[in-house]
């Protein structure tokens, strides 16, 4: 063990696990609501006769060039989501099995 380190117990390791794992969900939860922004984006850019989108797209002003570069964000968006949603359903998975937490 290096100087400065000090030994953990079994219950201080689990705690920190369990922190690191709660903080990584967290954080992709804000990456999560990024992606569902794009998507609303979207929506707005590719349904211009949606009542809503119309909106929208009155508020927002895009110009067609921003509307392109939406579009092109926006590729594969479909294939992050699914991703991002079984590594949810992972972490999930992970702090709710606790026998994940003990030595074996």
């Amino acid at each position: 063990m290096e100087r400065g380190q000090h030994e953990l117990t079994n219950e201080e390791r689990v705690q920190l696990i369990q922190e690191i794992v709660q903080q990584q969900r967290e954080q992709v939860e804000f990456l999560r609501e990024t992606q569902r922004e794009q998507q609303v984006l979207l929506g707005v850019v590719d349904n211009p006769d949606d009542e809503l989108s119309k909106e929208l797209q009155a508020v927002l002003n895009l110009t067609d060039e921003q509307k392109e570069d939406i579009r092109k964000s926006c590729r594969g968006l479909e294939k992050e989501v699914q991703a991002m949603e079984t590594f949810i359903q992972c972490l999930e998975a992970m702090q709710d099995k606790a026998w994940l937490w003990n030595d074996g």
